[in-house]
């Protein structure tokens, strides 16, 4: 069957990262994972996104695909509670509801400390505090965040770009868990960006 597909898109304000070399994501879906998908391909590049018309040129974007092989988590037949609530969160009309429920755990393995303090490892739900937009069809999903719509957060990223050889960046994307029936929440996809340089549009490698 043709994997459902799920996108995160973070649009990231211009930095001024000096760093050079293509660097490398090493995406949480490997052997033995309990994500509820596998990584398809982690992608960064200096455009704005066309589907959103957020930022303008040399706005830096880092987008994640990850494909949903078990099609019972998104269509309605599986009936768990994690199921139930990915299926919500895909297929339902309240973006109110997208934008209170989509988490991000994210942490600064290694690093500058000053942009580990910044940043720091508390679960952050995004659409609560940055502008988020989706796209959808049948067959994928795009979660688009706009960092740059966060006075805050720009300063944080902006940062964090300037470090960005030097930084081994893990995130991961849950939603969020409000009852104990979706606890403990489960991963939906996740990534670990190691020493990468957004000047240069690339594909990252996924090892």
């Amino acid at each position: 069957a043709v994997p459902f597909v799920f996108v995160v898109n973070l649009c990231m304000p211009s930095g001024n990262s000096t760093s050079s070399g293509n660097g490398s994501a090493i995406a949480g879906s490997r052997s033995g994972s309990d994500n509820l998908s596998r990584s398809v391909s982690i992608d960064s590049a200096n455009t704005a996104s066309s589907e959103s018309n957020i930022g303008g040129g040399g706005y830096p974007h880092l987008v994640a695909y990850y494909a949903i092989d078990d099609l019972s988590l998104i269509d309605g037949s599986n009936t768990t509670p994690e199921a139930a609530l990915l299926h919500k969160f895909i297929f339902g009309e309240d973006d109110q509801f997208r934008h209170s429920t989509f988490k991000l755990l994210p942490r600064i393995a290694e690093g500058n400390a000053v942009v580990k303090r910044a940043v720091g490892s508390k679960p952050a739900i995004m659409g609560r505090k940055l502008k988020q937009t989706y796209v959808r069809s049948g067959r994928f999903m795009e979660v688009i965040i706009d960092v740059g719509s966060s006075s805050v957060a720009t300063k944080i990223v902006k940062l964090s770009l300037s470090y960005a050889k030097t930084l081994v960046v893990d995130m991961a994307f849950v939603l969020e868990g409000k009852d104990g029936d979706v606890l403990p929440e489960r991963i939906i996809g996740s990534v670990r960006l190691k020493n990468v340089d957004f000047k240069n549009t690339q594909r990252l490698v996924v090892v």
